[in-house]
């Protein structure tokens, strides 16, 4: 079942950001002080949700319009564990976000192309078969 974390799910989410980061080509060290306090900030502010697949993964997404008419939604980060990989876990968890976008009214969403440096084709695969198209280094659904 996926939904919107509380706090209460601080220990799984730190669990599967410190997992993210292992398994990246990013190069980056984890910071779990950072850690807690990105996650304080998603599951408090307004604008974002962490949109929690318990034991599974999760996926932080955020909307905005401080500058412009247009609502757009972003997914920031992605993540689904080993073991639930290859199990249609990922595809409930994109289709979670993209109903919660549709809920707050976003008219583009939208995922930087931050998939390491080799870039994460699997994750490309199934935002293509979601309507995301590349369009420069970001991929975009439009709405409307």
């Amino acid at each position: 079942m996926i939904r919107i974390a509380t706090l209460d799910d601080m220990p799984e989410l730190l669990q599967f950001a410190q997992n993210h980061i292992a398994e990246s080509d990013w190069g980056y060290h984890y910071n779990e002080q950072r850690a807690i306090a990105s996650f304080d900030k998603y599951i408090t502010c307004d604008e974002t949700d962490v949109l929690l697949y318990e034991g599974k993964g999760h996926a932080i997404v955020a909307w905005d319009d401080e500058f412009h008419d247009e609502r757009l939604g972003y997914i920031l980060k992605f993540y689904v564990s080993p073991e639930a990989r290859g199990k249609g876990v990922s595809r409930e968890l994109m289709g979670a976000c993209n109903a919660w976008f549709d809920h707050y009214g976003c008219e583009e969403t939208i995922v930087t192309d931050d998939f390491g440096k080799n870039g994460n084709k699997i994750f490309k695969n199934l935002a293509a078969k979601y309507n995301y198209h590349p369009n420069g280094e970001v991929l975009i659904r439009r709405v409307k």
